[in-house]
């Protein structure tokens, strides 16, 4: 399939930037978000070629995403982009020609010239305009997008707390009165300090635990010190943590990258109290809006019911435009889909295999605090191609039993 050439004044470049030079260009846009640094891309998949796109016209930077290709042996391989491309400049109106212009672009790379398969899944709220502009470019819809709740938190704080669902602000009252004790950074300990209250909660809860929080603790300690997460916990007697949040603070949505409170937290209702604290940092950070993470009812009809209250009158539910996919060999996504479907049975019969064979692994099993990931050294490859030098390296874990997992982003 042939893709027409960029339009006259604009050009683009493909190269690999290291990591100074792509945060100081995506600096400039306002839907810059955590799933576009190069640590994130680089710890979340090690063993991936990390591509950059910058789109220019009349050499002024307007567009740029980040692109990891995946290889796929005999049939060429697979550019994923999570929640990019960038294109909404700080303190300018959404330009729609500029994202038809950049998804061209891709195209053009990645699709034509590569011979790749193209999946992108931006970060874009369900929009009959802007959905135009990805079929024109020649992207065909592959999996509708999930639903989440966005806070508007350029209110006064008075006026936020009023907005809350009345039942969350009664029990906002109530974790305040608790008289708990608050840790809150960006040192990337506090990752270590959270991970018990993550194993625990993914342990009652039954849940698969895919190392979120050690991959995280590895992006931490390579993304700019101004770019980190904030880690905020607490507990009601200053050692023993009950309730943990981590959170991202770039462009202008924050985002909830994890939560978890283990039973004395709930009964003591930390969350309220720990999510109050995080919106208060996010307006100081300048942000606009609070992504709470994805919400299911269904699925997860406790985290629906916190989350909605904690949106209130102050936030609305939203639909994210989906995933969209482009090729310029139409048959080439099937064989991809059947090779990564026959792939993915493989591995998740090893991962059950090895659970069900583990030394002490039963029907119930929850992990204890002292079974938490410990904290990984920055492998060897991340460090060189983030091109940092006198860091700590190791060779991070296999991944067990993970193939089946659904991210927030839709991407398994």
């Amino acid at each position: 399939m042939s893709a027409a050439p960029l339009a006259a004044g604009y050009s683009a470049r493909v190269e690999r930037l290291g990591a100074d030079a792509w945060h100081a260009l995506v600096a400039r846009f306002d839907d810059l978000n955590l799933y576009q640094t190069l640590p994130y891309a680089c710890c979340r998949w090690p063993r991936s070629e990390v591509s950059h796109l910058v789109l220019t016209r009349d050499e002024d930077v307007i567009a740029a995403v980040q692109v990891r290709i995946a290889p796929v042996p005999l049939l060429g391989g697979i550019a994923y982009v999570r929640w990019g491309p960038l294109w909404r400049l700080r303190g300018r109106s959404p330009d729609l020609a500029a994202l038809g212009q950049i998804l061209r672009a891709i195209r053009l790379e990645y699709a034509v010239r590569r011979g790749l398969v193209v999946r992108l899944l931006p970060r874009e709220v369900e929009c009959a305009e802007v959905r135009q502009v990805y079929l024109e470019e020649g992207f065909r819809p592959r999996l509708s997008g999930d639903t989440t709740l966005i806070v508007d938190v350029t209110p006064p704080l008075e006026a936020l707390r009023a907005g809350l669902d009345p039942r969350w602000r009664s029990s906002l009252k109530h974790s305040q009165r608790a008289a708990l004790v608050f840790t809150e950074g960006t040192d990337p300990a506090l990752f270590d300090r959270f991970a018990p209250i993550h194993a625990e909660m993914v342990g009652r809860k039954r849940l698969l635990d895919v190392g979120e929080v050690e991959v995280h603790r590895r992006i931490q300690e390579l993304l700019p010190p101004e770019w980190r997460m904030r880690v905020v916990l607490c507990s009601e007697d200053g050692r023993t943590d009950v309730a943990g949040a981590i959170s991202s603070a770039l462009g202008d949505t924050g985002l909830a990258i994890l939560w978890a409170t283990n039973p004395r937290g709930r009964d003591l209702k930390g969350a309220f109290a720990l999510q109050w604290r995080v919106l208060d940092w996010l307006k100081a950070q300048g942000c606009r809006r609070y992504d709470l993470g994805g919400v299911d009812k269904a699925a997860n009809p406790g985290g629906h019911r916190f989350k909605s209250g904690l949106s209130g009158r102050n936030g609305r539910e939203a639909r994210f435009i989906g995933a969209f996919e482009a090729s310029a060999r139409p048959v080439l996504p099937f064989l991809l889909s059947a090779a990564i479907t026959v792939r993915t049975a493989s591995r998740r019969l090893r991962g059950a295999l090895r659970s069900a064979l583990a030394p002490g692994r039963r029907p119930g099993w929850a992990p204890t605090p002292s079974a938490a990931p410990t904290a990984r050294r920055v492998p060897r490859d991340v460090v060189r191609r983030l091109g940092l030098h006198g860091l700590p390296h190791r060779r991070p874990p296999r991944a067990r039993g993970l193939v089946g997992i659904t991210f927030h982003d839709g991407h398994a």
